[in-house]
């Protein structure tokens, strides 16, 4: 990968291109709207020799990114489970948060009806709170 410096009339700002060779970066350019006439000068900053780069695609993907970060913690954060026709606890202690409806929430230590619940002990997973 090389790093060239762009400048173009359009802006007193440089663009930053990171790409495979010379060609390649004025290609990306042109994505952009700016092409052979608007461009002032092209200098490259650093021969970067790697295939471990993937600027391009991470920083175009911004929707990809969000949905990748939230299957990962989905992994760890509590989860709204749901009780179909059944019931579940009768301990001592409410170990249930229960959804009676939109707003309305309530402990228990037993679960009944078709509510969405979680338990209680899964909210240690939240961030914020010391280990």
């Amino acid at each position: 990968m090389q790093v060239f410096e762009i400048k173009t009339s359009r802006s007193d700002y440089p663009y930053i291109v990171i790409a495979d060779g010379f060609k390649k970066a004025i290609e990306m350019l042109y994505d952009k709207g700016i092409y052979d006439s608007i461009i002032i000068s092209v200098r490259q900053l650093e021969d970067y020799k790697s295939d471990h780069i993937l600027l391009e695609e991470r920083l175009t993907a911004k929707a990809d990114i969000e949905k990748e970060v939230r299957r990962e913690l989905a992994k760890t954060m509590p989860q709204w489970k749901r009780m179909l026709n059944g019931a579940a606890g009768g301990g001592e202690r409410d170990i249930y948060l229960i959804r009676s409806s939109r707003g309305h929430y309530f402990t228990s230590a037993c679960i009944g009806g078709d509510d969405y619940y979680l338990e209680l002990e899964s909210l240690e997973q939240l961030p914020g709170l010391p280990k």
